[in-house]
C-alpha cells in the first residue's frame, strides 16, 4: 500500500520545480518546537536519553538540508567531458520511489 501511495503521489510531485520541492526539506531547524517534539517522541517511544534523541534529530535535520541542496545541484547542468564532434549532456531525471 505504501509503494502504491508513493507511486501515485509521484505523478503530481514530479512536475513540481526542484526549487519548490526543496522548501519542505530545507530550513526545518528554524522551527524550534519541532525538534524538541521529535526528541520527546524518541525518548518516550524508544527510550533514548535527551542527548541521544537530540543528536538523532539534529542528524536528521542535517540530512534533509544536505539532500535539499543536492536536489538543487542535480537540477543544474552537470559537467561532462566534451570531446570534439560530440554534444554530450548529463541530466538527472526524477524517477520516484522504488525506481
Amino acid at each position: 500500500m505504501a509503494m502504491n501511495a508513493a507511486l501515485a503521489a509521484f505523478e503530481s510531485w514530479k512536475i513540481v520545480p526542484r526549487k519548490a520541492r526543496t522548501v519542505p526539506v530545507q530550513g526545518r531547524q528554524d522551527h524550534a518546537e519541532a525538534p524538541v517534539r521529535a526528541d520527546a517522541v524518541e525518548i518516550l517511544e524508544v527510550g533514548k536519553t535527551w542527548p541521544e534523541a537530540d543528536a538523532d534529530v539534529a542528524e536528521a535535520i542535517d540530512f534533509l538540508e544536505f539532500y535539499g541542496r543536492e536536489m538543487l545541484r542535480y537540477g543544474r547542468e552537470q559537467p561532462v567531458e566534451k570531446l570534439k564532434g560530440e554534444r554530450g549532456k548529463l541530466v538527472y531525471l526524477p524517477l520516484g520511489s522504488g525506481s
